[in-house]
């Protein structure tokens, strides 16, 4: 799976909370997912819009980060939509 494919899935599956590539500041309690500095970063924001550091995988694959991505933000949606 590549980003496009990923903001297919996310769309088409109405999930929410994603910031997929995006150059803005954090949204609060958010799934993160880009690239610097050649490395794809995942990772969850806290309810400060801070990114959360334990949250934080690195890896060297966009397909390895957007699996992981999509999972993590299947859980997070499930999470907020039970509350």
């Amino acid at each position: 799976m590549r980003i496009k494919d990923l903001k297919k899935i996310v769309n088409n599956e109405g999930l929410k909370y994603a910031n997929i590539c995006l150059d803005r500041y954090y949204a609060p309690e958010e799934m993160v997912i880009k690239q610097i500095e050649g490395k794809w970063i995942v990772g969850v924001t806290t309810e400060h819009a801070g990114l959360f550091t334990n949250s934080i995988a690195e890896y060297n694959s966009e397909e390895e980060a957007c699996e992981d991505f999509l999972r993590r933000l299947k859980i997070l949606n499930e999470l907020k939509n039970s509350n």
